[in-house]
């Protein structure tokens, strides 16, 4: 039986470039084989969702 993989990210700063390393290290653990979901803390969801 194989072993199944969670991961969860928190992305906490509102910068393009921060946003930006927390998704591709979610990407690579999917990738790998991991069930990968992410969380954006109230200054990340900033980057994502602008007036």
């Amino acid at each position: 039986m194989a072993e199944h993989k969670n991961a969860s990210i928190m992305i906490f700063h509102d910068e393009l470039c921060q946003v930006f390393n927390g998704l591709m290290t979610a990407l690579s653990l999917q990738r790998a084989g991991a069930e990968v979901t992410v969380f954006f803390g109230s200054r990340g969801i900033n980057a994502v969702h602008k007036d």
